[in-house]
């Protein structure tokens, strides 16, 4: 061993000698080969002392962590240090992997409208490289991938120099799925069976409570299951202060609507109960006000032409449908008895909230029409463009809308006049 490498071997053994102090049990190998690595996985409920952990976000998880050792020369301006392990969590978000979408965004505590859903849940890798300093001071440096990481043996961690950290994913899902706090939970999703595994998890300054949803379980076999859908269900942005999801937001699996009836988790964020039913579309104040879609479920970040995008498409246009003919039932069945007992003040009240309802309508269906038309106009129009998938039957769908409302409102002004209907 040259010279270089003797601090080295003084290092490891400090940090050795750490992690045997904090709890983990890690194999440490002195490599003298660049680019070799000796890794160890293995389940474990507090890999660190509860001290050492306590200001450590990242650290406070519960779960399942891949704790292995590595050479690393860390370079951060004047400082310099050397890695002894590295230890990794893996959970899922349903988010798209472009994090620049949620760095900067207003926070709604209300509708979650901040988190925008991605296409299919996207793994997250935790990670944090533990070593000492020249002066065996113990640092760390806590990373955070969110992306597929199906396929990925190496991940690059910009803030530990341009080094390659080494990362068995499939080992990693594997312990997490035999870890005692993602035991998955039976559960009914409307009329059907559902395997439910309960998350909590830290995403830029902020807890999220997280349900992963599973169509068969995810333990009876040997192969890594990825989840069907993830939902967030909760955040946490102040300490001891947690905000639900607006019941009236749809959660969605396989192209439908879901609403959660029952969740109830252990401190760790693991679930005790959950059970969700079908989503019933929105409340009939809400058509009258002119919602469509978008103010249930948010704009996905996918290109037009892209399969999702278009299976994404097609389910609005269902669900634009099924807005169309509730209105159509209401007006045809409700609405007679609505008026008649209606005051006249009440009447003058609902008569402007069809006329603004009408222009918010057309806006948005003019703003279709408009993406589509310039989509259109593209040398390659099938690259995909600015129009969401399914835009032009969409702005039918919302101009047969106002065609409906304006006969609802009709009808309004004629009870307000005292005329027959």
């Amino acid at each position: 061993m040259n010279a270089r490498q003797s601090p080295r071997r003084a290092a490891a053994l400090a940090v050795l000698a750490l992690a045997t102090g904090l709890g983990g049990c890690i194999d440490m190998m002195i490599l003298d080969t660049p680019g070799t690595h000796y890794t160890v996985a293995y389940a474990t409920e507090d890999p660190m002392d509860p001290e050492a952990r306590k200001n450590l976000p990242l650290a406070q998880q519960h779960g399942i962590y891949y704790e292995y050792p590595v050479w690393l020369d860390y370079n951060g301006g004047s400082e310099t240090w050397e890695a002894g392990y590295v230890w990794a969590s893996l959970t899922y978000l349903p988010l798209t992997r472009n994090i620049g979408l949620y760095k900067d965004a207003p926070r709604d505590l209300v509708r979650f409208s901040d988190l925008v859903e991605g296409l299919e849940p996207a793994s997250v890798v935790y990670m944090r490289v533990i070593g000492v300093d020249d002066n065996k001071k113990i640092q760390v440096s806590d990373q955070f991938n969110l992306g597929e990481h199906a396929n990925v043996q190496h991940l690059n961690q910009l803030y530990v120099g341009n080094a390659q950290i080494p990362c068995d994913f499939a080992e990693l899902a594997r312990q997490r799925a035999r870890s005692p706090a993602h035991t998955p939970l039976r559960a009914r999703l409307g009329d059907r069976d559902i395997w439910a595994i309960g998350d909590r998890l830290w995403f830029l300054g902020q807890w999220l409570d997280t349900v992963e949803l599973y169509l068969s379980d995810p333990a009876s076999g040997g192969a890594v299951v990825r989840p069907a859908a993830v939902w967030i269900t909760a955040r946490s942005v102040k300490t001891g202060e947690w905000a639900t999801r607006d019941a009236s937001i749809p959660y969605l699996l396989g192209g439908q609507g879901y609403g959660v009836v029952k969740s109830e988790r252990r401190a760790d964020g693991a679930l005790v109960s959950f059970e969700a039913k079908p989503w019933p579309g929105p409340a009939m104040d809400e058509l009258l006000d002119g919602a469509d879609t978008e103010a249930f479920i948010p704009a996905r970040q996918a290109a037009a032409g892209d399969p999702a995008a278009q299976q994404f498409g097609e389910m609005r246009v269902r669900l634009e449908t099924s807005f169309n003919e509730k209105l159509i039932e209401w007006k045809a069945g409700e609405m007679p008895k609505v008026l008649s007992g209606a005051k006249p003040e009440d009447l003058s009240k609902l008569s402007v909230r069809l006329e603004k309802a009408l222009l918010k309508l057309d806006l948005k269906s003019k703003q279709l029409k408009d993406a589509a038309d310039e989509d259109a106009r593209q040398a390659n129009p099938q690259a995909g463009g600015k129009a969401p998938a399914r835009a032009l039957d969409r702005a039918h769908l919302l101009d047969q809308r106002k065609t409906i409302l304006t006969v609802i409102l009709g009808a309004v002004k004629r009870a307000g006049a005292g005329q027959p209907q």
